[in-house]
């Protein structure tokens, strides 16, 4: 493994996609690691340079640490929101998150409980561990293997899209590579029960990310094992590798993170796709990225026994499946799983009345979970009595309605779902405070709020839900409740109608108000 030859690779890469990487870089660490991530890394590189700087007591670099914390100080009290403000629920969620911790976080407050013998929360222990492994693997894992995508495309495709970021949240993917996460997860934790093996498997799936993005046919448990064959013999070699970035990771300490998320972290994961790209064109059993991160043909690319071809369109075109089970452009074999099932996607008013509602109660879940994480109490948020917000399902099946056209490219979905979800957000506070005098969302204070009825963290979120929507949870959705027998199809539909209708009558005689669900309650 020629390490300088494929750092200098790297670097040519990069430069060619230089922007979009630092997008991306940046939008991984905040998917990732949540707003407070940039926060955090200044604070742990601030209190670095402050030890650094009690080591050598009245030295001129003692002197200039100093400077140099305390002028960022002054900066970020500027910049800071006032204490007065409000930064609004989500960052109360990571705030809350951040209390939580880790799983080791966890382990450390159930051990302190037993040795002291005081009783265990496990229902609260259940619900810590629960929100962490929804999060690592939703999220954080699948995140990351968007990257890996993205850095292997970039190798070729000189104009590879941002929104490779979330092409893990495509149908015929999110459910397999959500399974990787947690098995890779699960098998590290178990080897971390040894002296040594959960540092010898971190490095032999070390390439799990980048096999899964580059072959998204394999099971989780192939795509392991194909990643412990590519770095057998190779692990020495791939520690080196990571010390080899040392002397970037000092420069980042010392610029408060700035050379980290401006240039560390991008070069780092297009080395990483190097080295992979290096490490599987001489492996038996998996093609090198650089041989088939190609726009031909597929007849084009070369072959051999063992080999799987896989080629990234420049769209990311899904399979368009015909009667052979074949790609209708160049003939390209479709992967399992991975075929465009339009028989699967919402065709009439019941479809999109099953889709309204799983909106309103997820939407109903989304905010119930948000006020138990901030205020550690039940509270039935919502403006009727039922587990459902009318204003979820609304916007999302407008989403799915006007965005369908889009499904296959995530990052025009997001900005799409951004604007239709606050469009409707606003409409529905305007017309729930002039018909009924009613306010159940304030956003006054939040970061780049209108009027106090749409804020720039809930277009966000709205924009996350509409991918969600649109490639996942609305052809699922349609997918399951076809499998009911056709007399069940439309009777369950007219008893849930039943009930939201009688849920609108009650809401509309008596009001669901109270604290935490309408403002000054």
């Amino acid at each position: 493994m020629d390490r300088p030859g494929l750092k200098r690779a790297a670097r040519t890469a990069l430069r060619r996609h230089y922007l979009p990487a630092v997008v991306a870089v940046i939008l991984l660490v905040f998917l990732v690691n949540g707003p407070l991530a940039v926060s955090s890394t200044v604070a742990t590189n601030e209190a670095l340079l402050r030890a650094g700087a009690d080591l050598l007591p009245g030295t001129r670099v003692a002197a200039a640490i100093d400077a140099a914390v305390d002028g960022l100080d002054a900066v970020q009290q500027a910049t800071a929101l006032g204490s007065d403000s409000s930064r609004g629920k989500l960052h109360a969620v990571y705030v809350r998150a951040e209390d939580i911790g880790g799983l080791s976080a966890v382990t450390a407050d159930v051990t302190l409980d037993l040795l002291e013998r005081v009783p265990v929360a496990w229902p609260g222990v259940a619900a810590r561990l629960g929100l962490l492994a929804g999060l690592y693997v939703f999220l954080s894992g699948l995140v990351r293997i968007g990257a890996a995508r993205f850095f292997l495309e970039a190798r070729a495709d000189p104009a590879v899209p941002v929104g490779r970021l979330f092409c893990a949240y495509r149908r015929g993917r999110f459910l397999r590579w959500a399974g990787l996460v947690a098995l890779k997860r699960a098998c590290l934790l178990l080897w971390g029960l040894t002296l040594v093996g959960a540092v010898v498997k971190h490095y032999a799936w070390y390439f799990s990310d980048y096999v899964a993005a580059a072959n998204p046919a394999l099971a989780p448990r192939d795509v392991l094992r194909r990643s412990a064959e590519l770095t057998r013999g190779h692990k020495w070699r791939l520690v080196l590798f990571d010390l080899s970035f040392l002397p970037w990771y000092l420069l980042s300490v010392v610029t408060f993170g700035a050379v980290k998320y401006l240039w560390l972290d991008p070069y780092y994961y297009s080395a990483r796709a190097e080295v992979y790209a290096a490490l599987a064109e001489g492996s038996p059993v998996i093609l090198s990225p650089s041989l088939t991160l190609r726009t031909g043909s597929a007849k084009d690319l070369p072959a051999s026994p063992g080999h799987e071809i896989l080629r990234f369109a420049q769209d990311d075109r899904e399979c368009a499946q015909d009667d052979k089970g074949v790609r209708d452009d160049d003939n390209v074999p479709c992967h399992p799983g991975e075929s465009r099932d339009l028989s699967s996607a919402p065709a009439g008013l019941v479809d999109y009345f099953y889709c309204f509602l799983v909106f309103s109660f997820v939407g109903w879940v989304y905010e119930v979970a948000i006020e138990f994480v901030e205020l550690g109490t039940f509270v039935n948020r919502g403006t009727m009595y039922g587990p459902w917000i009318p204003i979820y399902g609304v916007g999302g099946v407008a989403i799915v309605v006007l965005l369908r056209r889009w499904a296959g490219s995530p990052l025009k979905v997001f900005f799409g779902a951004m604007g239709i979800g606050g469009v409707i957000e606003w409409v529905g506070a305007w017309a729930l405070w002039h018909l009924r005098h009613l306010v159940y969302w304030d956003y006054q204070g939040y970061f780049l709020n209108f009027q106090g009825r749409v804020a720039l963290e809930s277009l966000l979120s709205f924009g996350l839900m509409g991918v969600a929507a649109v490639e996942v949870c609305g052809p699922l959705v349609v997918t399951l409740v076809r499998r009911l027998p056709p007399h069940w199809y439309r009777r369950l539909a007219l008893l849930l109608a039943l009930l939201f209708l009688a849920d609108i009558v009650t809401s509309i005689a008596l009001p669901h108000t109270g604290e935490g669900i309408t403002e000054g309650n």
